[in-house]
């Protein structure tokens, strides 16, 4: 009966645990399924657990931040979970548009 699912899981995760798109959109095929995943769904790192602070150091920030001579340091917020929730949300607003206007 949900409108919105939203995980956070591996590939291999959330297809064992039967809430990947595939299962859940023939139970409902109107949800709106948003997947936020550290690497994607396919490609080299797609089982990689995804964290903030490895997203800070392999996205760059780190090498920009701290005091000269000094090894990296992560930033005060988690910056790179901060904004994926802020984009899934937006995402999930314009697909439950989307889906009043088209079907």
């Amino acid at each position: 009966t949900a409108d919105v699912v939203v995980e956070n899981f591996r590939p291999d995760v959330k297809a064992r645990l039967g809430v990947d798109y595939e299962t859940l959109r023939a139970l409902n095929p109107r949800l709106v399924y948003a997947s936020i995943s550290g690497y994607g769904q396919d490609g080299p790192y797609r089982m990689r657990p995804g964290f903030d602070q490895i997203a800070q150091g392999m996205g760059g920030l780190m090498s920009i931040t701290g005091l000269p001579g000094q090894g990296p340091v992560r930033a005060g917020i988690a910056v790179a979970d901060s904004a994926a929730g802020l984009y899934c949300a937006l995402g999930i607003m314009t697909a439950l548009l989307e889906r009043e206007a088209s079907g």
